[in-house]
C-alpha cells in the first residue's frame, strides 16, 4: 500500500491567521483550491483558486494565474488574475494588465493598467465604510 500525492490541494472551511505578523505571510500556490472564509493578519498572495471570502489587514495580491470567486477586503489590493466578486481596498486598488474583474470595487485610489478588463461598479470615496 502506498500514498498517492497530488499537486492539488482541496480544502473547505474557515482559515484564520491571527499572529499579528505584517507583510506577506500567506501564499495560496498554483494548483491549490480553497473554499471558505480566509482571514489573514498581514498579506496574502493567491496564485491558485479561491471561492468564498478573503479578508486581510495588509496587501492582497492575485497573481496572473489566480482565479478568485469571492469578496475581497484588504488595505491594498493588486489584481493580476481573474476575480468575480466585490473588492474593498481601504487604501489602493491596482488592476494589472492581465486582470479580469467582474463586480463592485470600492477604494480611495484606483489604478487601472491598459489591457485590464473591468465590468462592474466603481465607488471612489475618502471613507470606505459602507454608506449609513
Amino acid at each position: 500500500m502506498g500514498c498517492r500525492l497530488t499537486p492539488e490541494i482541496i480544502w473547505t472551511g474557515k482559515m484564520k491567521n491571527d499572529k499579528g505578523e505584517k507583510g506577506l505571510n500567506t501564499i495560496i500556490g498554483k494548483g491549490a483550491r480553497l473554499e471558505g472564509e480566509i482571514e489573514v493578519n498581514g498579506g496574502i498572495r493567491i496564485d491558485g483558486q479561491v471561492k468564498g471570502k478573503v479578508t486581510c489587514t495588509d496587501t492582497l495580491s492575485v497573481g496572473s494565474e489566480g482565479v478568485v470567486e469571492a469578496d475581497l477586503e484588504a488595505k491594498h489590493a493588486v489584481i493580476g488574475g481573474k476575480v468575480k466578486g466585490n473588492i474593498l481596498a481601504s487604501e489602493k486598488l491596482e488592476l494589472q494588465s492581465t486582470s479580469v474583474v467582474v463586480g463592485e470595487v470600492t477604494s480611495k485610489s484606483l489604478v487601472v493598467e491598459e489591457g485590464s478588463l473591468f465590468h462592474g461598479k466603481c465607488n471612489m470615496r475618502e471613507e470606505t465604510e459602507p454608506p449609513g
